[in-house]
């Protein structure tokens, strides 16, 4: 609810400059603490499954999700956070931010490194 009341949804031309810096923070908050509740919900959903399951192969790929999803949501996390210095830059437009070509390219690559192994 407190995105909606700073401006997201609305198109940037109706809103006045301090409305657009507050629905900038909204997003980047937002964008915190959902890949943090990912985290935990994926978790938890496969912590039932552990407790559900006496396969040890079912419990070795559950542990190895469990591992995955921490350590992509960090990773996103820490990357949306870092690309724009300072973190304020990202909300304010004050600061260096990264091209989001940039931010394709390194991923593309790091797929394309990890696809053909």
């Amino acid at each position: 609810m407190y995105g909606c009341n700073t401006g997201i949804g609305v198109r940037d031309i109706y809103l006045t400059a301090h409305e657009l810096v507050n629905a900038r923070h909204a997003i980047l908050m937002f964008q915190c603490f959902y890949l943090t509740s990912l985290i935990f919900v994926k978790s938890s959903i496969c912590f039932a499954l552990l407790r559900i399951t006496t396969n040890k192969g079912i419990r070795i790929f559950l542990y190895i999700v469990i591992f995955l999803s921490f350590c992509c949501g960090f990773i996103t996390m820490v990357a949306c956070l870092s690309l724009c210095v300072p973190v304020s830059a990202s909300w304010t437009g004050i600061g260096k931010c990264v091209a989001p070509i940039v931010i394709k390219n390194v991923a593309s690559k790091l797929l394309y490194r990890y696809i053909e192994y």
